[in-house]
């Protein structure tokens, strides 16, 4: 925008990258000594490892753990619209998965099989919320993270754990 005194402006889900300011006069006859500064602040937490947008580019995740990440932040290099994680089970049983949204925006959370088309389970959340399907074989699964709106970023943190059924299995 402009001004004709002291103004700051700000935007916050970019992606890592080279920016530029435009400096002009709202008047192509005026002119205006000026001064400028910048300062970054970073995102609350470190971003996944990229890439990772299409399932074939999973990041691994054990079960147990989290990982945290970034989703929808953007630059001129386009947005990072979707990222994928895979976590493979040794027992048969129940995944549960987390899915933390540290800024408040509605971020998605899908559990898909192996193949990494069949939706499992999953829906968004804009705060915290658990997801399960039970009834899963010991296998490789994918986890598909993305924001509800385009235009929307968030940093996110996912868990995964694995509830295995109170009975042993049959042998095969």
């Amino acid at each position: 925008s402009y001004t004709s005194g002291t103004a700051t402006y700000s935007k916050d889900g970019l992606a890592v990258g080279t920016y530029y300011i435009r400096i002009a006069n709202y008047y192509f006859y005026e002119f205006a000594p000026y001064t400028i500064s910048n300062t970054l602040t970073p995102a609350s937490v470190s971003n996944d490892p990229e890439p990772n947008g299409l399932f074939s580019q999973a990041v691994s995740i054990n079960v147990g753990d989290s990982a945290y990440g970034h989703i929808g932040y953007a630059n001129f290099n386009g947005d990072d619209t979707t990222d994928w994680y895979k976590v493979t089970t040794t027992q048969d049983g129940r995944i549960d998965f987390t899915m933390t949204s540290i800024n408040g925006q509605n971020v998605y959370l899908q559990l898909y099989d192996n193949d990494g088309t069949t939706f499992l389970a999953g829906s968004y959340t804009s705060s915290s919320a658990t997801y399960s399907k039970d009834g899963l074989a010991a296998g490789t699964y994918y986890l598909r993270v993305f924001n509800y709106y385009l235009y929307e970023f968030s940093p996110y943190k996912i868990k995964v754990n694995l509830v295995q059924p109170a009975q042993a299995n049959d042998a095969e």
